[in-house]
């Protein structure tokens, strides 16, 4: 709900430095100040290359604080979510021609007579150029939330430091929003964004509060102007009419006159504005939260026509600010849960351990929570206390030291809910998910070689294995540059038991790229993700046994090798019930064969095999005998 509270427009002279009305603390500058740079960006969450302009802005905003206004407009055929009613108005007085573009103070093109719809490349050069020009008019605002009733107030005052050369202003104030979590289509390109797998939308407009093209300003205080644009020395005697009469008069020179209107420079005015901030925003068909704290209003002046481009309604955007409200009310207890993620348990444990983000909604400050959190397949509830410091708009990460069973071999879903804050009972508390699935094991023998391949930011991806006490085994990740990264993980002298190979991606967007293998000694693998989805990490887990005999098609096959360790020669004993056929190679520990002896005959009784190891390194090595229904392998080392 928009409403006008008063408007009041004078004309004020001899003001100091600043400017201010009685005893308000908000002041404006009467100086000269340079134009702050507006950039409006067209934008989608199906547009695959959006969050790379985000990144732009938002770079642009970082470099020069205060000086560049974001406002990311999602409309046209890639906004599935987050229209507005104002939206595809102001695109479509642009020359547009693809997403993301974005105008910058709504400058004109006054070959189409349409805003330029800039490419994201240049952007910053163009806000950048805006920025060493002065502006005729300067901008002070403030405003407040009373977090019981939603009324927010906002005081727009203006200072004219020029004489502009318009019949009217205009005034327009947006309400913004930052930290909406959703879908984004391209969100690796602004990984920075990613929360939890969702993209973390920011600058995003919500409404306007001034309406279509603002509110209109100054045009009480216009005056006809006279301009001389020529001086003529002639002896003819003329007639002109004087700027405030039909007076005529006689010369000796003729001077030629252009009527302007004009705010005179002086002319101050306060504007306020009163709207009820929604609880949600329907975008299509979702609903997104207003929440307050993550609010911001936007203001800025626009001229009133552009005789040039009649068609274009509020252009030139002579500068902008971007402010956070203050809160009033907003006593008592909340909290909300902004983000819920499962960390699995050690190996082949099946639990699961939640890490809760909470978000402090009112002006008490939280110093203990209660969470719940319940798996139905499982049919388990858990309780976990916090104790801590959350301040008003504050968040928190609570990692739960109770573990909650999960199922292995499919997807659990887990629901977590605050219950108490600081001992009060929270009433109807919404709950939030998170899903974890626990894979089941395979067993292989020793050694285990894991293969990993990353996307171009291989800077975010760590790695840890695990035993099933927790105890790190081997570590490594974090690697430099920014490429696609492939390393070989051999995890040699694993005693029998269970492991897990715990993957982080601190840019919680997976790779599209990467990929994991883990394999056994006998190449069987054991845990894979080809995919590279694994949002920000998971745990696979793999077990290790010893094989010493194997059976095939009934026959039982024992094989031995001496001396171990070897020198330059080999001997592996195999017993065998029946004849049958074999294929025999000694692998090293990355799996690579170093010595393949082909297909053998192996005949029912002992087969002695000798194995030329003479030209092998020092090290440890594996003699494969391969069936056609599987596999025996013996563990050697060669020490010269």
């Amino acid at each position: 709900m928009k409403k006008l509270l008063f408007a009041v427009a004078s004309l004020a002279l001899g003001f100091g430095a600043f400017a201010q009305e009685g005893a308000d603390t908000l002041a404006i500058s009467k100086d000269v100040q340079p134009r702050n740079a507006v950039i409006e960006e067209y934008t989608g969450n199906l547009c695959t290359w959006c969050p790379d302009g985000h990144k732009r802005v938002s770079d642009f905003a970082k470099t020069y604080p205060g000086r560049v206004v974001p406002i990311n407009i999602h409309t046209g055929g890639f906004a599935q979510l987050y229209e507005t009613p104002y939206g595809s108005a102001i695109e479509g007085q642009t020359d547009l021609q693809g997403y993301p573009s974005g105008s910058v103070n709504r400058k004109i093109n006054y070959n189409s007579k349409k805003v330029t719809a800039y490419d994201r490349g240049q952007w910053a050069a163009v806000g950048g150029n805006i920025m060493k020009e002065e502006s005729p008019v300067n901008i002070a605002a403030k405003a407040e939330i009373n977090g019981q009733t939603r009324e927010m107030t906002v005081t727009v005052k203006v200072y004219y430091t020029k004489d502009l050369e318009q019949d009217f202003s205009l005034v327009n104030v947006l309400l913004m929003q930052n930290n909406i979590l959703g879908p984004q289509t391209g969100m690796d390109k602004n990984p920075e964004q990613i929360v939890d797998g969702q993209y973390r939308h920011m600058h995003m407009l919500r409404d306007m509060i001034t309406g279509q093209w603002g509110d209109t300003i100054a045009k009480d205080v216009v005056k006809k102007l006279s301009r001389i644009d020529t001086i003529m020395t002639t002896n003819v005697i003329d007639t002109v009419i004087s700027d405030d009469n039909d007076t005529t008069y006689t010369y000796d020179t003729v001077y030629t006159y252009d009527s302007i209107y004009a705010i005179p420079a002086g002319t101050y005015i306060v504007k306020q504005y009163t709207y009820t901030v929604p609880e949600t925003i329907k975008t299509d068909d979702s609903h997104s939260e207003v929440v307050f704290g993550d609010l911001d209003v936007v203001v800025f002046i626009t001229d009133g026509h552009d005789a040039d481009a009649p068609n274009i309604k509020g252009p030139n955007i002579w500068t902008g600010l971007t402010i956070e409200p203050s809160y009033t009310e907003m006593e008592g207890v909340g909290a909300n849960i902004t983000g819920v993620t499962l960390t699995p348990d050690v190996a082949c444990k099946n639990a699961a351990f939640p890490i809760v983000t909470i978000r402090n909604n009112h002006s008490t400050t939280i110093e203990s929570v209660e969470l719940e959190y319940t798996n139905a397949a499982t049919n388990s509830t858990v309780t976990y206390e916090w104790k801590g410091s959350v301040e008003l708009f504050k968040t928190a990460t609570i990692v739960c030291e109770n573990p909650i069973e999960v199922e292995s071999g499919k997807s659990n879903t887990v629901s977590v809910k605050i219950v108490k804050i600081n001992g009060i009972e929270i009433e109807d508390a919404k709950a939030s998910t998170a899903k974890i699935t626990r894979s089941v094991a395979n067993s292989g023998p020793a050694p285990i070689k894991i293969t990993l391949k990353t996307d171009k930011n291989c800077s975010q991806i760590s790695w840890t294995v695990v035993d099933s006490e927790g105890n790190v085994l081997k570590e490594g990740g974090h690697y430099e540059g920014s490429k696609i990264m492939r390393d070989t993980i051999i995890l040699e002298d694993l005693a029998d038991g269970c492991y897990s190979f715990v993957l982080v991606d601190e840019g919680n967007d997976g790779a599209t790229s990467g990929n994991y293998k883990i394999y056994d000694a006998l190449d069987n693998i054991l845990a894979s993700n080809t995919t590279g989805e694994w949002a920000g990490g998971e745990a696979a887990d793999f077990k290790v046994g010893e094989v010493s005999l194997i059976d095939v098609n009934d026959n039982i096959f024992q094989s031995i090798v001496y001396p171990n360790p070897a020198k330059d020669m080999m001997t592996l004993s195999l017993n065998a019930v029946n004849s049958d056929n074999a294929t025999i190679n000694v692998v090293d520990l990355t799996g690579r064969t170093v010595i393949n002896l082909g297909n053998q005959n192996i005949k029912s009784g002992e087969n002695l095999i000798n194995i030329n190891t003479s030209n092998l390194e020092n090290g440890m090595y594996y003699v494969r005998v391969i069936t056609r229904s599987g596999m025996v392998v013996n563990k050697f080392s060669v020490a010269k």
